[in-house]
């Protein structure tokens, strides 16, 4: 692993907006009219009161701006649903179909087959296609069955939804996981002890609203995390995050040395050499993309550390590890 300098990434995409059809009129409108935000934002095809059929990702509980905004940060989410009874954000990794729910609205980044054109569609389309009314596009609607199951001759009550995470096993979730770094700004929603970053991650697993953890090292501790916050370098941590979620934004904070005074670094060392001073021994660190942290013994043994699993109190011993101040 390198430890270099690490800039700010990019934000994601502004807020959509969601359209019902509720006259012939607007659907009209609808069909030849862009509004402004869906100019500016063309990552997904709008389906209000639509459910989606797919494989769920990941379920939790977000606003319905915020659930979008999710969805279109990570290249893998091909679809979003929210479902606006109970304010539940669906991410799917793949969207095979969709379904007619009056309490849900979608989004999905392809057109999806034998289904309600979006409210978005292609601009080729918003200028080939006659205007269509309401009455005309009702057949696919108004008795409540998927078009694609008509089509095939099935009534969708005889066709079962494919399978999805209700929210309740969390047990399959996988995590991405950021050796030494911390994740800053995101909501702590609860801190317990754990001996190790699995054991830490499995508490994450069993625990409603969690969608990331960070497990502290040196003082045994997981902190539970609602969100995925920015990631900072911190020798002592190791965090995780959902694997639906994508990679967190980095800190454009400077990378600084944080000194232990009468204090050693355990785990076994990288390169272990003769040092002057602490300062030439924080150069050696510097200089080395491996480092982590570093510990200057009596008589002058300067040992890098790449992966130090704790500190313990050794006096004489003068030590620092490479981490970013919160902004």
């Amino acid at each position: 692993m390198r430890f270099d300098r690490i800039a700010k990434g990019s934000g994601g995409l502004g807020r959509g907006l969601i359209f019902r059809r509720s006259s012939p009129l607007a659907f009209v409108l609808l069909l030849f009219g862009v509004s402004a935000a869906a100019a500016q934002d063309r990552s997904f095809y709008d389906y209000p009161s639509t459910a989606l059929t797919g494989h769920v990702a990941a379920e939790f509980s977000y606003r319905e701006d915020g659930c979008r905004k999710v969805c279109a940060e990570r290249s893998g989410c091909k679809g979003f649903e929210f479902a606006q009874s109970n304010g539940m954000c669906r991410i799917y990794s793949s969207v095979s179909g969709a379904r007619q729910d009056a309490g849900s609205a979608a989004g999905a980044r392809a057109l999806i087959g034998g289904y309600a054109q979006p409210s978005n569609p292609p601009v080729a389309e918003r200028l080939s296609a006659p205007p269509q009314t309401q009455e005309a596009d009702a057949p696919s609607r108004r008795d409540g069955k998927d078009v694609a199951s008509l089509e095939n001759g099935q009534d969708r009550d005889d066709v079962p939804d494919e399978p999805i995470d209700n929210g309740q096993d969390r047990s399959a979730l996988q995590f991405q996981q950021f050796q030494h770094y911390d994740l800053s700004g995101a909501e702590d929603i609860g801190r317990q002890t754990a001996q190790s970053r699995s054991e830490c991650e499995n508490i994450c697993r069993g625990t409603d609203d969690c969608q990331a953890y960070t497990f502290n090292a040196w003082n045994r501790a997981c902190f539970l995390k609602g969100g995925t916050g920015i990631l900072r370098m911190d020798p002592r941590s190791t965090s995780g995050v959902m694997d639906a979620l994508g990679t967190p934004e980095r800190s454009s904070a400077e990378l600084v040395m944080e000194y232990y005074n009468n204090s050693v670094m355990s785990g076994t060392p990288i390169s272990s050499s003769q040092a002057s001073s602490r300062g030439e021994c924080e150069q050696q660190c510097w200089g080395d993309d491996r480092c982590a942290a570093f510990s200057l013994r009596r008589g002058g043994m300067c040992q890098l550390f790449d992966n130090p699993p704790n500190r313990s109190p050794q006096n004489g011993t003068m030590s620092g590890g490479k981490i970013q101040k919160a902004l």
